[in-house]
């Protein structure tokens, strides 16, 4: 199986910690999107498609999420989050994210392992009618096969 890495670094700040300094478990869903997010400006792709006369557009809704988390981050700690696409389809991108401290001599831990599918969707912005799944543009698809 092919996969391709893309890497963000994150310092933990205090708004993201609860009262004891660790990391909230939602920002680990939040730096995780943000991630793919980056890597779709780096693909020079958008998130979010422009809307058309009848006011669809196209965006990449989560399907599926799951956390598994090994050791917390606290506050001030230095992150490297490393995204994974781990299958591509039609209408659907399958990532894993994993989250690793960079500790102070340089070493880095595993404190994280994230993992979502995303699902290309056409949604109404009048918000009449539900989403639906569409396949994704193939310039998009051959964009992310090449980049794996």
């Amino acid at each position: 199986m092919k996969t391709s890495e893309f890497k963000i670094e994150r310092v933990v700040q205090i708004h993201e910690t609860d009262l004891g300094g660790l990391m909230h478990h939602p920002n680990y869903f939040l730096w995780m999107e943000q991630a793919e997010y980056e890597m779709f400006e780096h693909l020079d792709e958008p998130v979010v498609g422009e809307l058309t006369e009848e006011m669809e557009g196209t965006g990449w809704p989560r399907a599926e999420v799951s956390m598994k988390f090994l050791k917390p981050l606290r506050f001030r700690d230095k992150v490297e989050v490393h995204l994974k696409i781990m299958r591509i389809r039609a209408a659907a991108i399958e990532y894993e994210t994993d989250f690793y401290l960079i500790k102070k001599d340089g070493n880095k831990e595993k404190v994280a392992i994230g993992t979502h599918k995303t699902i290309n969707c056409m949604y109404d912005a009048t918000q009449k009618n539900d989403p639906r799944i569409v396949p994704a543009a193939d310039e998009f698809l051959e964009k992310l096969e090449a980049y794996n």
